[in-house]
């Protein structure tokens, strides 16, 4: 099997694992950066060169796009996709879980409990808007954001008004969102791999930060008793239409809730904390998936013949 590791660098954790599991089942798999990548159309064909090299067609795509030059990195990844090769994810269910909004609207739509949740962009009758999120301290989120990154606890009405100036400015509509205090800086990540979870941790912030990502100083925790969690966690990645999801839920006095989903979860802290082989998994899925289209293909055979 030829698998392509789209990703910004070979030397982050999960872009390494993948490879390195590909390697342990005997694929060939190489990295490729989406922005050194150019892409050209002509005459009902479409070709992507690396530098002055034209980049032959795979098997199976793992795109691991995050906020940098995340729109290029989709283009390039329709490319492929547009040429019959496997995707682990779809770019077209990438984009929607990369935008906050859209994808808890899904995923509201779908009776999925999202905390109240607003896209805002006039400032008009801000108290009541507040009010409706059940007042001060309120999240505030950039629509597209990783990693904590474009996250906040605002407590004051000037706050919130000096956010929606700075971002109106550069043409953004942000994202308010009830805060629940008895959290407590801490939530459950459910990887998710073929419609099945597969591993949860809790997630805990670092000291002094109410979010919980592990980028920003967060810790895991092996989470026990998670059944409820996983239920949601995989309607969640099957409402969204993803092949591999890191689902992110809290449990409030209200119930569970989906924060968000995340399309290119890392592996890092959970196959640390699991002591699960989260890469392998995927890539046995992928080895599934190039089977059932073999299996499922009336032509006759080609190289796919020798894919495993």
């Amino acid at each position: 099997m030829k698998i392509l590791v789209l990703s910004r660098s070979k030397f982050l954790f999960t872009t390494k694992r993948l490879v390195q599991e590909s390697l342990t089942r005997k694929h060939s798999c190489i990295v490729i950066d989406p922005t050194d990548c150019n892409v050209f159309i002509h005459d009902g064909k479409s070709i992507v060169n690396a530098g002055a090299e034209e980049i032959e067609n795979f098997d199976v795509i793992f795109p691991r796009i995050g906020v940098t030059a995340a729109e290029y990195s989709i283009t390039i990844l329709k490319h492929f996709e547009n040429h019959k090769c496997i995707t682990l994810n779809h770019s077209e269910n990438i984009e929607l879980a990369k935008d906050k909004f859209r994808s808890l609207q899904k995923l509201n739509n779908e009776g999925i409990s999202v905390p109240p949740t607003m896209k805002i962009r006039a400032k008009e009758n801000i108290e009541e808007l507040i009010d409706m999120l059940g007042g001060l301290p309120i999240i505030f989120k950039t629509i597209q954001g990783s990693q904590g990154a474009g996250v906040a606890l605002v407590e004051s009405i000037a706050g919130l008004n000096s956010l929606l100036d700075t971002f109106g400015v550069i043409g953004q509509n942000p994202l308010l969102q009830k805060y629940y205090p008895e959290t407590e800086g801490c939530d459950i990540r459910v990887i998710v791999i073929g419609g099945r979870a597969v591993a949860s941790m809790y997630r805990h912030s670092a000291k002094d930060d109410f979010r919980s990502n592990i980028h920003r100083g967060g810790f895991g925790e092996l989470a026990q008793n998670t059944e409820k969690y996983e239920e949601i966690a995989v309607k969640c990645a099957n409402i969204l239409k993803l092949d591999i999801a890191g689902v992110d839920l809290i449990e409030t006095n209200e119930g569970i809730k989906v924060l968000e989903v995340n399309a290119t979860p890392g592996f890092e802290e959970i196959e640390k904390v699991s002591k699960k082989n989260i890469a392998k998994l995927v890539i046995e899925l992928a080895e599934q998936k190039l089977q059932t289209i073999y299996r499922n293909d009336s032509s006759e055979p080609t190289e796919l013949v020798n894919i495993l």
